[in-house]
């Protein structure tokens, strides 16, 4: 089941059952908590919140292109993950990206899954700023960061 949900583009429905077994089966969301891979699931709901915060989604990505739910669902998500000291001590030592294709603002070679993240969040935070205006999202999003703060290594220009 862990496999399903480490698709490069994960669909809204997808989504939406992690999502509801991270949160509703605690034997589900304890055995994603352990796993040494966790990255492989985080990459694609990375991917999510980028294609949102853009002024137009590549028409590949059509997750996140209309409703706030899904964008809560992965914040929410990563809220729950940034808390375990494992995730972020392995998001920013052991994970390393070859290369983030997705990204299109600059190119990321050999960045950390950490650095990804805090990119990601930086951007959604801006959006939020910009556009939405949306305090429960702001105030999840800031506790993401808040939650890898003191494991933040080798960030990207």
């Amino acid at each position: 089941l862990f496999l399903i949900f480490t698709s490069p583009t994960m669909s809204e429905s997808t989504l939406l059952l992690l999502y509801l077994l991270t949160t509703a089966s605690k034997s589900f969301d304890s055995h994603v908590k352990s796993r040494t891979d966790l990255d492989k699931i985080v990459r694609p709901i990375l991917r999510c919140i980028y294609a949102a915060t853009s002024r137009s989604p590549p028409p590949s990505s059509p997750l996140l292109s209309r409703g706030r739910g899904q964008l809560y669902a992965c914040v929410i998500m990563l809220l729950q993950w940034s808390s375990e000291y494992g995730f972020c001590t392995d998001l920013f030592a052991r994970t390393f990206l070859p290369e983030v294709p997705w990204y299109r603002e600059r190119r990321l070679r050999g960045a950390s899954g950490g650095g990804l993240l805090v990119l990601v969040a930086a951007r959604l935070v801006t959006m939020n700023l910009n556009r939405m205006n949306d305090g429960y999202l702001l105030g999840n999003t800031l506790a993401v960061v808040s939650n890898v703060r003191h494991h933040v290594r080798n960030l990207e220009e």
